[in-house]
């Protein structure tokens, strides 16, 4: 539609912030080639430093409402000059957790979560047989390509959306595919983190009132308890006392994905179902964020499910991880070898597109 009118100026605002790192890679290239074919110029706004330093001739870095650096892509993120250019090119450039030894029998061994052969039909099938299993502290992130059924994953272990078929157990007991269908202790034990906390947090309610909610469902917290329980909630999750009393649209983004988590901890869950928290948020926020959700996972046990279409996101949690595709899991296993030694088609085309690995600029990685 823009190009339509043959600008001569075209100006992108986070084009590629909800896409996986192939799809990014290849709006990218698309976007280099239209560039010289049109002769247009393209002011490219990007929370995602790695990404488009590979397409442009310039980068600038903005923080409080100015300029603070700014140079050709290659000297910014060789040696950048301003403390938010450090902390951009340090959050674009992630390493990959440790992970334990052995996972896969440790999962075997004592499984908290099971789901076994998935199947979700609408028009065609979104999920086509997928299983999967986590032990107490495990780390599974589940990554692929844009609609190919992460999110609906993680809403038929939640009980959102209903699974045609198959199989979901928590410690061994059957849960409904409806959540409906599920009791009180049930719900309580499996938490879902929305991808948008400005969409799931009530406008009209404090940070204290909205992590408090959960609570009055809790018998072990009486009502005198929970205003401390909500400090020690939001303390938890990084977040100060006074911040309470505020509305969520007078937070960051970053502030918003933590009360969400505030709220899902309030439960006191035993699963965390996490589905692309990270994705509106910029790489060093996003940072604070996965090292949140890591940090929590070891403290309190948790059995995390990360849904992301960012590889660095789950090469900092380490764990393992599954490539979805079409609805089925092509490949699985610890985050280190996944993503060093990729195995399937689908994981290695995710893998060549990320950002921090070297690549011509504009260069399409699905061609």
């Amino acid at each position: 539609m823009a190009l339509s009118v043959e600008p001569r100026l075209l100006v992108l605002d986070e084009p590629t912030s909800a896409l996986d790192t192939v799809t990014s890679a290849a709006f990218l290239a698309d976007l280099t080639r239209l560039r010289h074919e049109t002769g247009a110029a393209v002011l490219l706004v990007s929370h995602d430093l790695g990404s488009v330093a590979g397409v442009a001739d310039r980068v600038a870095v903005m923080e409080g409402g100015r300029i603070v650096e700014l140079g050709p892509p290659e000297a910014v993120l060789a040696d950048p000059v301003s403390e938010r250019g450090r902390a951009l090119v340090a959050a674009a450039r992630p390493g990959v957790a440790a992970a334990a030894a052995d996972p896969e029998e440790r999962v075997e061994e004592a499984a908290l979560l099971c789901a076994s052969d998935l199947r979700l039909v609408r028009e065609s099938p979104l999920l086509d047989g997928v299983s999967l299993a986590l032990a107490p502290g495990d780390c599974l992130s589940v990554v692929g390509p844009s609609g190919c059924g992460k999110t609906t994953l993680l809403r038929c272990i939640a009980g959102l959306d209903a699974p045609t078929s198959g199989e979901i157990r928590l410690q061994g007991e059957a849960l409904a595919r409806d959540v409906r269908g599920r009791d009180p202790r049930q719900r309580r034990r499996v938490q879902l983190v929305p991808q948008d906390p400005c969409a799931s947090l009530n406008p009209r309610r404090t940070v204290a009132a909205i992590v408090g909610r959960p609570l009055a469902f809790r018998p072990d917290i009486p009502a005198a308890r929970q205003p401390a329980e909500v400090e020690r909630l939001l303390s938890q999750v990084g977040l100060g006392a006074e911040l309470g009393g505020r509305l969520p649209g007078a937070l960051s983004g970053g502030q918003r994905q933590r009360v969400a988590l505030a709220r899902a901890l309030a439960a006191d869950p035993e699963v965390l179902l996490c589905d692309e928290v990270t994705s509106a948020l910029d790489p060093s926020v996003a940072t604070a964020v996965t090292e949140l959700i890591a940090r929590l996972r070891t403290e309190l046990g948790l059995a995390v499910v990360m849904v992301t279409h960012d590889l660095s996101v789950a090469a900092r949690l380490g764990g393992r991880v599954a490539v979805l595709h079409d609805g089925r899991i092509r490949e699985t296993g610890p985050a280190s070898r996944l993503l060093s030694r990729p195995e399937h088609d689908v994981t290695r085309a995710l893998v060549a597109a990320m950002p921090h690995r070297s690549r011509a600029a504009g260069e399409d990685v699905t061609r």
